[in-house]
């Protein structure tokens, strides 16, 4: 008379509204140049003038590294990408198009803005139990 839900609780599977939001801040902002880069072994080089947001949260908070160059992000309601690899303690977005970034919130999972778990871990070439497990484990404090 009982089943286990796993990770159908948390929107982890097709047809299943996510319940969980992760979000963080921008903390800092840096301008890249053509032909300069960002993040470890300069994964990211510009091709144009770049505003580029440091974010706080990364592996050690459970943003995976597979999410560099491949994963979008909210800021405000601009869809923008990570560039560069993800690193421990923080992430690079490219706000080139956002107004005034600094200290605006990031969305990196939410149920409402089209960020679900399941469309994040598709980007991202994951599953989304490893998703989830690496959140679980991590120190951000601003899941809800």
């Amino acid at each position: 008379d009982m089943i286990r839900i796993g990770k159908a609780l948390y929107g982890g599977i097709v047809d299943t509204q996510t319940a969980l939001t992760v979000t963080s801040k921008i903390i800092a902002l840096q301008r890249l140049k053509p032909g300069e880069s960002v993040g470890y072994n300069g994964q990211f080089v510009a091709k144009q003038n770049t505003i580029i947001a440091v974010v706080r949260g990364g592996y050690a908070d459970g943003i995976p590294p597979q999410f560099s160059n491949k994963v979008r992000v909210l800021v405000d309601k601009d869809l923008c990408p990570i560039i560069g690899r993800v690193c421990m303690d923080y992430f690079f977005v490219d706000v080139s198009k956002v107004r005034n970034p600094l200290a605006k919130a990031v969305t990196i999972i939410s149920p409402h803005t089209g960020q679900t778990l399941l469309a994040v871990a598709q980007h991202a070439n994951m599953i989304t139990c490893n998703l989830l497990l690496g959140l679980s484990q991590s120190k951000i404090k601003s899941i809800s």
